[in-house]
């Protein structure tokens, strides 16, 4: 009778990248989950001449700047950590962009 040897599959270099590469974003969403998400805060207070597309990502970027007179265009206030904030903010905002586009074409026509 042979005996078959059972091993256990290696981890691979792809696992030791992985790990930490998911901690990090695992880090990075609980702190801007925390901090409040830019691109929900400027939908909610979206109003005729505000921002509109990618409006969350412009509001960090402006903040981690410290451009006062930029962030003054947006209705709302920037999350506590916008550097933390920033990629979630970009996926939001992609997701969202055909509601903001088709928000800022209507604006643009009625002008």
């Amino acid at each position: 009778m042979t005996s078959v040897a059972r091993t256990r599959p290696a981890r691979g270099r792809l696992n030791r990248i992985a790990v930490p590469v998911l901690r990090v974003v695992l880090s990075l969403l609980v702190l801007s989950g925390g901090s409040g998400c830019a691109s929900l805060r400027t939908m909610a207070t979206m109003e005729l001449g505000s921002p509109k597309i990618y409006s969350g990502t412009r509001l960090d970027y402006h903040a981690i700047k410290e451009n006062d007179a930029a962030m003054g265009r947006f209705n709302a206030t920037p999350p506590a950590y916008p550097g933390a904030d920033l990629p979630c903010s970009v996926i939001v905002d992609t997701i969202i962009l055909p509601v903001t586009v088709s928000a800022y074409l209507y604006e643009a026509l009625l002008k």
